[in-house]
């Protein structure tokens, strides 16, 4: 019984607003922001303090301070050993469960959570202090109000000494290694918090403040302070997978930053964002979209270089399972968060409501690429190019290419006859695709 498992019981409960009968019982339970709230069942609680999260399968009393996730719950409330409690959550469910469960191994993973769930209130709540003057400074710079802020969960990183105070008021023993960097990364004091695709903080990052020192690179902009630091979840999946565009049409935003998600999120209402980390998809984030059956994607990458060339990369990827692609062009120069500060956020939603295909963007840059190309080697690659690029797209699309060749100076004969081979070569593909 994997984490994975268990978080596909979670998925499924949490889809049906589970919380609402697991808690159901509870005194005074009434919806209260994005939960409920109720009166606490482990302690004499004479107004509503315990907290019960729609979004992730967890709660917290305010009073008492128990907190975990439905399973400690249940085990606590009803007496039950980890594997009853997970038995009945799978039934709940509809998953069969393969293996014995692990107690001590998901008690470690909650126990990881927790710590990274209370670090990040611990930054959040230094932010707004006199320590956090810094951060929140560059926060408002950057064009943040203090409501849009506090709903990005971000935070300030006041320190190795200060942070490793704090975790001594927890008596937090793997705090250590949880946060291996306390001593080194004091320059990444705007933190941010990345969640798994339930809800959970995977890790915590930091954003330098200050402008690249000599010798640092784009990519030294940000750095894990804690947690797992591998992007095989895309930032912002767990909320946008919750959006309406997502649960109606399967379809998601795609940005590299995480400021040019949260931005694009706070600024132009788009919610179903998610921000890669980078210029390309990576194989494990390949897999996820596979898993939460992601319909299409549509790339906003940034409108540099190294943008471009990551949009050229992602769109090749999304084709072989099957993911319609669509490409949202930024002015050369500036990415999400930049576009949305120039031209405003109305704009950038206007060019969200009216992507190009992936397939006519693909087809737009052969053509701009080769059009003055001056040799046969040349115009072969090009022709070699929309031959390959043939074999991902729909027949009617096809026409699309053979526009293409006579744009680059291929008469009319034989455009027809790499036509030909184009239309061949499509069937291929989308009979290797099916088997797929």
């Amino acid at each position: 019984m994997s984490r994975e498992e268990i978080g596909e019981i979670y998925e499924k409960l949490l889809a049906r607003d589970y919380a609402r009968v697991l808690f159901a019982d509870l005194a005074e339970l009434k919806p209260s922001g994005r939960g409920y709230m109720a009166r606490c069942p482990f302690h004499a609680d004479k107004s509503p303090s315990f907290s019960i999260s729609t979004d992730r399968p967890v709660y917290h009393c305010f009073g008492c301070d128990r907190r975990g996730d439905w399973l400690t719950y249940i085990q606590e409330r009803e007496g039950l050993s980890f594997p009853e409690a997970l038995d009945r959550l799978a039934k709940e469910a509809g998953v069969e469960l393969q293996g014995r469960p692990d107690p001590e191994a998901w008690a470690r993973e909650r126990s990881r959570a927790d710590l990274l769930e209370r670090a990040l209130k611990y930054f959040q709540e230094a932010l707004f202090m006199g320590k956090g003057k810094e951060t929140l400074d560059y926060l408002t710079a950057r064009g943040y109000a203090a409501g849009e802020i506090k709903r990005m969960e971000l935070g300030h990183y006041p320190g190795g000494t200060e942070t490793a105070e704090f975790f001594k008021t927890l008596n937090a023993k793997d705090a250590g290694d949880l946060f291996p960097y306390l001593k080194w990364r004091d320059d990444y004091k705007a933190i941010i918090p990345y969640r798994d695709p339930l809800g959970n903080v995977k890790s915590l990052w930091g954003r330098l403040t200050r402008p690249l020192n000599a010798g640092e690179k784009e990519a030294d902009k940000y750095k894990p302070h804690a947690g797992d630091a591998a992007k095989s979840t895309p930032f912002n999946l767990d909320r946008a997978k919750r959006s309406a565009k997502f649960r109606d049409f399967g379809e998601l935003l795609a940005v590299e930053g995480y400021f040019d998600a949260l931005a694009v999120r706070e600024k132009s209402g788009l919610d179903n964002v998610i921000a890669l980390g980078g210029s390309s998809i990576t194989a494990e984030q390949l897999e996820t979209f596979r898993k939460y059956k992601a319909r299409a994607i549509v790339l906003a990458l940034d409108g540099d270089k190294a943008g471009q060339a990551g949009t050229e990369r992602a769109l090749e990827q999304l084709a072989k399972p099957n993911i319609k692609a669509y490409v949202l062009e930024l002015p050369e120069g500036l990415d999400p968060d930049g576009f949305i500060k120039g031209h405003g956020a109305e704009a950038f939603a206007g060019l969200y409501a009216d992507p190009k295909s992936g397939f006519k963007w693909r087809t737009r840059r052969i053509v701009e690429e080769y059009r003055n190309a001056q040799s046969d080697p040349e115009r072969d690659r090009a022709k070699e190019k929309l031959v390959n690029l043939g074999a991902t797209v729909d027949p009617l699309d096809v026409l699309e290419i053979a526009k293409a060749l006579q744009a680059l100076g291929v008469s009319l004969d034989e455009a027809s006859e790499w036509l030909d081979n184009i239309q061949k070569k499509a069937a291929r593909g989308r009979h290797r695709a099916a088997e797929y």
